[in-house]
C-alpha cells in the first residue's frame, strides 16, 4: 500500500511542470528498485529498463524544446 501511494505521488510530481525534475528522480529511484528486482528473480530488466529510458528521453527533448521556446 505505501509504494503504491509513494509511486503515485512521484508520478503526480513527474505530471507537474514545476516539479517535473524531481518527480523524475523519484520516479527513477522507483524503476531503478524494479530493475534490480527483476535481476534478482533472474528475469529480464528490459521492460523497466524501456520505460525508464523513455522517460528520460522524453524529459530531455521536452527541455530542449522549452528552452528553444524562451
Amino acid at each position: 500500500m505505501i509504494v503504491a501511494v509513494l509511486e503515485l505521488a512521484s508520478s503526480a510530481l513527474f505530471l507537474v511542470p514545476k516539479t517535473r525534475p524531481f518527480g523524475l528522480l523519484l520516479v527513477s529511484a522507483y524503476l531503478g528498485g524494479a530493475i534490480a528486482a527483476q535481476l534478482g528473480h533472474a528475469l529480464p530488466p528490459e521492460p523497466p529498463a524501456v520505460l525508464l529510458a523513455l522517460l528520460w528521453i522524453g524529459t530531455s527533448l521536452r527541455s530542449r524544446i522549452s528552452a528553444d521556446e524562451v
